[in-house]
């Protein structure tokens, strides 16, 4: 794993871990002192306004909505089982939603 940078932010005195992974995505961490609670999001710079793509040099078009269609998807498995029960019988919470410009998914 990529080294954590540590960032403090004295106005609300916090801190925020920072790292870049080697397949360059970014991470922030950030802990909430008396909070027990725990959430991660991850979030795509891939959005509504994403769908019209150059792969091998050819300009490849989707249909409008294909980034909210992606994130629904993320939620199935192979055989099209919806996995967010995986998460509930976890204690788990997920949910997605998609943007203009990104999509992200996020699970407490």
């Amino acid at each position: 794993m990529a080294d954590l940078k540590k960032r403090y932010y004295p106005k609300i005195a916090e801190e925020v871990y920072l790292a870049t992974l080697d397949n360059g995505m970014s991470l922030s961490i950030i802990k909430k002192k008396g909070f027990i609670e725990k959430a991660a999001f991850l979030s795509t710079n891939f959005g509504a306004l994403d769908n019209r793509f150059y792969i091998d040099g050819k300009l490849q078009t989707y249909p409008a909505g294909i980034a909210h269609f992606l994130e629904h998807k993320l939620f199935e498995d192979d055989q099209g089982r919806d996995v967010t029960l995986d998460f509930v019988k976890l204690g788990a919470d997920v949910n997605a939603f998609t943007t203009l410009d990104r999509t992200t998914y996020y699970f407490s």
